[in-house]
C-alpha cells in the first residue's frame, strides 16, 4: 500500500512540476509522456492526434515511448475503432489477444486536455493485468490529463508578457522618434533604436521617392555615407526588391514564395548575413523600407512583427517631417503630386498628369471657341471744329479765354490792338462830313460840277469808313459756336505781334464727337460696318466704352510701319465731361467667334503662308 502511495505522490509531484514548466514544447511533451506512462505503469505509450486532411480524418502519432519506437504495428487494426471511442467517452479500455504464455493484455486510452479544440488521446499497452487494474490505472492517468492545458496556458501568459514587454519597448522607440523635429535626425533615431533593440550589426532606412525607386536616407551609427557607393546601391536594390513584392523578405529564405536574389547578393558581399527587409506603410501605401542585418541568428516572427510595428507607427511622423523639411516650392510640388496620385496612381504620376493635361489643353484649344477681338488704335474727334485766324497784321491787346475753357457762341476770345483803326475811323468820319458840306454848298451855289466831285469824294470817304468799321469788328475774334477752346493759349502773349492769316485759336464742338479708327491691314478682311467693340483711353485704361463702326474707308493710308485703313465709329454711351478731341487709346473690335488655337497661331500661320509661298 505504501508503494502505491509513493507512486501516486511521485505522479502528483511530476504533474506539479510540469504545470509550472517554462521550457520549450518538445521537452515538455517528452516529460509529459513519461509522466503519463508512469501513471499508467506502462512501458509502451503514445500520444495520438486527430488530423483532418482532404475531407477525411486520420489519427497520427505525435510522440511514442520508448523514444524512437512507434506504437506496435500489429495493434493498428485495434486502434482504428478504439481511438474514436476514447475521444467520445473520455477514456476506455480494450482487451486484446496476446501471444500464448503472455497472459492478459489490455489497451488503455485516455483523452488529454490540450486546448485549441484538437482531439488528443494517450494510448497505453498494459500487459498482465485485469480489467479492474486497467480501470485503476486509467483513473491515475485521468488525474494528470489536464497538465498540458496548464502548460499551454502558461505559455500563453509568458508569450503575452513577452509581447507586452516587446510592444512597450516598441512604443518607447516610437516616442524617441517623435521627439525629433527634423527628418534626418528622426531617421537616424529609428535606425539606431532598431539596431540596439534587436542587436543588429546595421539597420538602414530608404524612402520610396516618386513611387519609382528607393533612396537610402539613414544608416545606424553612421551620420554620413557615400550615396554612390556600390554597396549602398546594392542595398537600395534589395530594398526595392521587397517594396516591389510588397512583403517582408528574409535571407536566408524561410518559407514563403518571395524572390530574394538581391538580398542574396548583398548578404554575400557583406559576409553571409541574416537579412530582413520590411516595407514601411502609411495609410496603406508603401513610403519606405527598412533593412536589418545580423550575423549570429536569423530573425524570428515575433521580432519581425515588432520591427514592422515600430516602422508603421513611425511612418506618419517621418512623412510629416520629410515634407516639412523640404524647400517650400518642393513641398508644394510634392503635396500636389500626392493629391494627383489619388486620381492617376502613384507610378509615373507626372507623366500621366502631363499627358492628361496635354489632351485637355489640346481639346480646349481646338474645341473651345471664344469671341475674337481685333486690336486697333483710335483718336477721339469732334464733329465740328473751327480754326480762328488773325484778320490782319497787328498785336494782341486783350485775351478773354484760356486753353480748355468752355465758350459760348459770339463770346469775345481775343481783341487785337484797335488804336490805329479808331484813328482811321475818326479821320474817315471827318472826311465824309466835310465832303458832304462841300457838296451841299456847291448845290446852293448851283455849281453842279463841283457838287458831283464832292459827292464822289464823300462816297469814297464813306467807303473808307465802312472798311475801317469792318476791320474794327473783325479785330474782336469771337467764338463761332459754343464749345471748348482746344488749341491756342494767348494769356501770356499780350502785345505779341500776329500776322494776317495766322491761326490763333481752335474751338471744338463737344456734341457729336466720334471715334476715328486706324485698322491694321491684316485685320481689314474681317471688318464690316456695324460691328461693335470697346475703346479704352490711354489716360484711363480700366474703363471701357462701347462703340459701333459706321464707316470703313475703302482706301488705305500710310501708317507708322505699314498702310492702315481708316474707319469711323459712333459712341454708344453718353459723352463724358472730361473727354476732349485728340484723346487716343486702344480699341478692340468683335469680329466673331474663333477657336483658341486659331487666336494664338493665326499670325504665325499667316506669316508662314506669306514667306513660304511661291
Amino acid at each position: 500500500m505504501s508503494g502505491e502511495l509513493d507512486s501516486l505522490d511521485k505522479i502528483l509531484q511530476g504533474a506539479r512540476e510540469l504545470r509550472a514548466f517554462t521550457g520549450d514544447a518538445p521537452e515538455f511533451w517528452g516529460r509529459y509522456l513519461d509522466l503519463l506512462a508512469t501513471a499508467a505503469s506502462a512501458e509502451t505509450a503514445a500520444i495520438f492526434r486527430l488530423y483532418e486532411e482532404s475531407g477525411r480524418s486520420e489519427w497520427k502519432i505525435l510522440l511514442s515511448l520508448p523514444p524512437g519506437d512507434s506504437f506496435p504495428k500489429d495493434l493498428a487494426p485495434q486502434l482504428s475503432g478504439f481511438l474514436p471511442t476514447v475521444s467520445a467517452e473520455g477514456w476506455a479500455t480494450k482487451s486484446i489477444e496476446a501471444e500464448p504464455g503472455d497472459g492478459s493484455l489490455y489497451l488503455l486510452g485516455v483523452t488529454l486536455s490540450v486546448g485549441g479544440g484538437s482531439q488528443t488521446v494517450a494510448g497505453f499497452v498494459l500487459p498482465g493485468i485485469d480489467e479492474e487494474g486497467a480501470a485503476r490505472r486509467a483513473l491515475r492517468v485521468r488525474a494528470v490529463a489536464d497538465v498540458a492545458v496548464d502548460f499551454q496556458r502558461g505559455l500563453s501568459v509568458a508569450a503575452a508578457h513577452s509581447e507586452t514587454s516587446a510592444y512597450r519597448g516598441a512604443l518607447e522607440s516610437v516616442a524617441a522618434i517623435y521627439r525629433h523635429d527634423h527628418f534626418v535626425a528622426a531617421c537616424m533615431t529609428l535606425c539606431n533604436e532598431l539596431a540596439v533593440r534587436f542587436k543588429c550589426q546595421q539597420v538602414a532606412l530608404g524612402t520610396y521617392e516618386n513611387a519609382e525607386y528607393i533612396r537610402l536616407k539613414a544608416l545606424s551609427q553612421m551620420a554620413r555615407f557615400d550615396a554612390k557607393a556600390s554597396l549602398v546601391r546594392n542595398l537600395e536594390v534589395a530594398m526595392e526588391e521587397a517594396v516591389d513584392q510588397a512583403e517582408e523578405v528574409l535571407w536566408p529564405i524561410v518559407g514563403g514564395s518571395y524572390v530574394a536574389r538581391a538580398h542574396e547578393q548583398y548578404a554575400r558581399e557583406r559576409g553571409n548575413l541574416y537579412l530582413c527587409t520590411i516595407p514601411v506603410k502609411n495609410a496603406g501605401k508603401i513610403i519606405a523600407a527598412v533593412t536589418c542585418e545580423r550575423i549570429d541568428r536569423p530573425f524570428s516572427e515575433s521580432e519581425l512583427r515588432q520591427v514592422s510595428l515600430i516602422c508603421d507607427l513611425s511612418a506618419g511622423r517621418l512623412l510629416a517631417l520629410e515634407d516639412r523639411d523640404r524647400w517650400l516650392p518642393l513641398r508644394i510640388l510634392h503635396s500636389a503630386r500626392r493629391a494627383l496620385a489619388s486620381f492617376v496612381g502613384t507610378e509615373r504620376t507626372w507623366v500621366k498628369v502631363a499627358g492628361l493635361t496635354g489632351v485637355l489643353v489640346l481639346g480646349v484649344l481646338f474645341l473651345f471657341r471664344v469671341n475674337y477681338r481685333a486690336e486697333a488704335s483710335f483718336i477721339l474727334k469732334a464733329s465740328q471744329m473751327c480754326y480762328l485766324s488773325a484778320p490782319s497784321d497787328g498785336t494782341v491787346a486783350e485775351v478773354n479765354a484760356s486753353l480748355g475753357d468752355n465758350v459760348t457762341e459770339s463770346q469775345p476770345l481775343i481783341v487785337l490792338d484797335r488804336k490805329a483803326l479808331l484813328l482811321q475811323q475818326v479821320a474817315s468820319t471827318a472826311d465824309l462830313q466835310r465832303y458832304q458840306r462841300e457838296a451841299e454848298k456847291n448845290q446852293a451855289e448851283d455849281k453842279l460840277a463841283d457838287m458831283r466831285i464832292n459827292e464822289a469824294l464823300a462816297e469814297q470817304a464813306r467807303a473808307r469808313l465802312d472798311m475801317v468799321n469792318y476791320q474794327l469788328e473783325r479785330s474782336i475774334i469771337r467764338a463761332p459756336f459754343g464749345g471748348v477752346l482746344v488749341e491756342g493759349d494767348w494769356t501770356d502773349k499780350v502785345n505779341s505781334p500776329v500776322r494776317r492769316g495766322e491761326v490763333l485759336l481752335k474751338v471744338a464742338q463737344l456734341n457729336g464727337m466720334y471715334v476715328e479708327l486706324k485698322i491694321d491691314s491684316s485685320h481689314i478682311a474681317r471688318m464690316r460696318e456695324g460691328i461693335r467693340g470697346e475703346i479704352a483711353f490711354l489716360s484711363d485704361p480700366r474703363t471701357k466704352y462701347p462703340i459701333r463702326v459706321t464707316t470703313i474707308h475703302p482706301a488705305a493710308v500710310p501708317g507708322d510701319k505699314q498702310p492702315v485703313f481708316m474707319a469711323r465709329a459712333e459712341l454708344l454711351g453718353d459723352i463724358k465731361e472730361w473727354w476732349r478731341p485728340g484723346m487716343s487709346g486702344v480699341v478692340r473690335l468683335d469680329v466673331g467667334r474663333r477657336s483658341l488655337w486659331w487666336i494664338f497661331t493665326h499670325r504665325t500661320t499667316d506669316f508662314l503662308r506669306r514667306e513660304m509661298w511661291w
